[in-house]
């Protein structure tokens, strides 16, 4: 038995928790906030981010640093931007050599250049903690309802990934290791600019065969960048890689989806975010994708399209009729 603290009580982190649980494992959650806690404590389910599903008496709420000073285990479920600041206050509390894993999905956009992910920021500034990833195509409701579900766990160290892979590992939610980390969480990060992409069409009844046009060629464009970066050209073919894009380019229930389609109904990029409780990464994640392409100097022009409106304010019409207009003819591997 692992003792796991899960540091952030959004959805997914609430579904992992219970899914962590259910491993058999002893799991605290760690809300950011003592009013959080005390919430969850009194009403046993978190109904801002994850309503309808009971939490167990078995799972621990604490909001407490000190619920870290035991862990073996630490779950980063945190927006990705945000990863420095909570890093920074807990850091204190945390045992010698715990190990981390991240289940957020962003890049980092202070300087993405030189530290694009949380696992970067930990190894450069939490030296000797072991840092895993987890991604995959996984909406948290599912996940706490106990639904069958996989991810991957990724981890340099063969040895380290499939141990902690079977230590985790329940029959509802199947983990699948990878020693391609970097792979891993670039899938989990890049895929939430191209449901944005997605939700435009879909916003703007350009079709099915518009819709899996796009998610095609967006895998293109992300294995294109991600080998770039050092990615294993096979890790795109597997669950973090299109599993993930396939489950956010189709279902509204992904808030990055979502977000397009309210995008092409020509509302503001500042009203949606405004009037909504949970972070769409790939609305940052988008800004720090743009750096990396223009550094690698790589033709990405889904990406680029995506930045320009949410980052530029450019018409939505305007820029879908310019990348549907660009006569060029290349080859499908291209």
């Amino acid at each position: 038995m692992k003792r796991i603290v899960v540091v952030g009580a959004g959805a997914f982190g609430t579904a992992l928790a219970l899914a962590f649980l259910r491993a058999g494992h002893h799991v605290t959650l760690k809300p950011r906030r003592m009013e959080q806690a005390d919430e969850l404590n009194l009403v046993g389910e978190n109904k801002q981010y994850l309503p309808g599903v009971l939490l167990s008496e078995n799972l621990v709420i604490d909001a407490k640093h000190t619920c870290l000073n035991s862990a073996d285990i630490v779950v980063l479920a945190t927006p990705v931007q945000q990863t420095s600041l909570i890093l920074n206050e807990i850091s204190s509390f945390l045992p010698a050599k715990v190990s981390f894993m991240v289940v957020s999905k962003g890049i980092l956009t202070e300087n993405p250049v030189k530290t694009p992910f949380v696992s970067d920021w930990i190894e450069q500034h939490l030296p000797g903690h072991p840092v895993f990833v987890l991604s995959g195509p996984n909406f948290a409701g599912e996940i706490a309802r106990c639904l069958p579900a996989a991810a991957t766990l990724a981890h340099p160290d063969a040895v380290a990934v499939k141990e902690m892979a079977e230590t985790l590992w329940h029959t509802h939610f199947r983990l699948y290791p990878s020693t391609d980390r970097r792979g891993v969480e670039f899938c989990g990060a890049v895929k939430n600019v191209y449901a944005i992409a997605c939700g435009l069409s879909v916003g703007l009844n350009l079709g099915q065969n518009a819709l899996a046009t796009l998610m095609t060629r967006s895998l293109a464009e992300i294995k294109r960048l991600g080998v770039a970066m050092g990615a294993n050209p096979d890790t795109f073919l597997g669950l973090s890689g299109v599993g993930d894009l396939m489950l956010t380019c189709t279902s509204t229930q992904s808030r990055n989806m979502s977000l397009g389609i309210e995008l092409a109904k020509g509302r503001s990029i500042v009203d949606i975010l405004a009037e909504r409780k949970t972070v769409a990464e790939g609305v940052a994640t988008s800004k720090a994708l743009n750096e990396l392409i223009t550094m690698k100097a790589l033709s990405m022009r889904v990406a680029n399209a995506v930045y320009q409106i949410v980052h530029h304010g450019d018409s939505v019409d305007s820029v879908i009729s310019d990348l549907l207009s660009r006569h060029e003819v290349r080859f499908e591997a291209e």
